[in-house]
């Protein structure tokens, strides 16, 4: 069976003979392909066939598409530094959210709305997922601490990105996912997002900084792979001790960290193949 049979089989909580890996990679793939996150993520065309040919290289089953923090605020209107991928002014009032009717219309994001087309065509066995940052990361990035209440902060989040969600989700992903922080996790908050996902019938998977939180529309758990087990050579050994411990059952690997951008080609080949053995 290939990546995407396999993945039904474990969505349907049926045994799979091997773990599915699904890093989360944008600058590492960037590098490999001689260009920049941000050139990479301003036209489709590029973005889709960066994505496919760093797949290609290290056969692992699945890419995802992230709509993470500077992107979304920069559709808002944030002044972002995309080389260093970092948020150079918050909006001042949050008030101005309301303002946002579709973030979805945004030049980047629309690249990579399209992107998830281009790859779905291209690569019919592999896993495609697509990911967003939540409310509280989201919210830590881009508004500028006032008078408003946390809840306050996050009905208006709600708001801009339920369309975000939606756009997402009219593209068919195989896999849903939001990275959260453990402590800013509301259930409440979240609801009409999940309802609208639950609708899709899109699994949906909801990653904290140490653990998935729960999945929706999938009988079974994907499990996480943190930043500190995908790095660079000098943890290599602990990498190795570290996966002995954590696997148990074939299941999804997610990345809860991007791929360094330090890696070279050799050493995510031995992360690669870690997780295989």
């Amino acid at each position: 069976m290939n990546s995407k049979e396999l993945f039904s089989q474990w969505q349907r909580k049926k045994e799979i003979d091997r773990y599915l890996f699904m890093p989360l990679i944008t600058d590492f793939a960037a590098k490999i392909a001689n260009t920049t996150y941000e050139e990479m993520t301003s036209d489709s065309s590029e973005l889709s066939k960066t994505l496919i040919d760093c797949q290609k290289l290290f056969g692992y089953d699945g890419m995802i598409i992230s709509f993470d923090n500077v992107i979304i605020a920069e559709a808002l209107g944030c002044q972002v530094d995309l080389i260093n991928k970092r948020i150079s002014k918050k909006i001042l009032d949050a008030q101005l959210l309301e303002s946002i009717d579709n973030v979805s219309n945004s030049p980047r994001i629309q690249s990579l709305l399209t992107g998830i087309t281009i790859v779905q065509r291209v690569t019919r066995d592999q896993i495609i997922g697509a990911a967003i940052s939540g409310m509280g990361k989201l919210g830590k990035s881009i508004i500028q601490p006032a008078e408003d209440t946390l809840k306050d902060q996050y009905d208006l989040l709600q708001k801009v990105l339920m369309n975000l969600v939606k756009a997402i989700l009219e593209k068919r992903p195989d896999l849903f996912i939001i990275y959260e922080e453990e402590h800013d996790f509301l259930e409440e908050t979240y609801k009409p997002i999940l309802n609208l996902i639950k609708y899709f019938r899109i699994s949906c998977v909801i990653i904290t900084e140490n653990s998935v939180k729960f999945t929706l529309n999938c009988q079974n758990t994907a499990e996480v792979l943190s930043q500190t087990m995908i790095s660079d050579n000098k943890n290599y050994e602990e990498l190795c001790v570290k996966w002995d411990e954590f696997k148990t059952k074939p299941s999804v690997l997610l990345t809860a960290g991007e791929v360094p951008i330090n890696m070279d080609v050799d050493q995510f080949h031995d992360v690669i193949d870690v997780l295989r053995s």
